[in-house]
């Protein structure tokens, strides 16, 4: 084998390599922008229910601009999470208490609720979990 030909193999291993450990960034930066978004939302959440006064059309509103992005980044996600049980219950919660919570206008119940599942949410380790080795291994099956 001449140089050339182990040059031109080392160049396609290190190209597939680059595109591997890119997508996996890619998938790395989808999910912790759900998880940004979840806790901009709860932090939203919980400045307006610190202050135990109802809630401004102004509060309310930003708390539904702010679930709408939560719903977005995990569309964007294309399914990465599904496979998480508890992210996935935490999120159906949110999404049923959401509705509660416009409805009945700031209840307490749903808020508590959402709060918490806000929490299993952050609290899970979803996007720095695997290390290098188990990544390499789970591309290449």
């Amino acid at each position: 084998m001449s140089l050339q030909d182990v040059t031109s193999v080392l160049t396609v291993g290190i190209a597939i390599y680059a595109l591997f450990s890119w997508r996996r960034q890619e998938q790395l930066k989808t999910k912790l922008a759900f998880k940004n978004a979840i806790a901009d939302y709860a932090n939203h959440l919980k400045k307006i229910a610190s202050h135990h006064q109802r809630s401004t059309v102004d509060q309310i509103e930003k708390l539904e601009e702010l679930f709408n992005a939560c719903h977005h980044s995990l569309l964007v996600t294309e399914g990465l999470l599904e496979n998480n049980k508890k992210v996935m219950d935490a999120w159906g919660i949110i999404n049923n208490q959401v509705t509660q919570y416009m409805v009945v206008a700031g209840d307490p119940e749903s808020i508590q609720k959402i709060n918490v599942a806000c929490d299993e949410i952050l609290n899970a380790k979803f996007v720095f979990n695997h290390s290098f080795v188990s990544l390499s291994k789970k591309q290449t099956k």
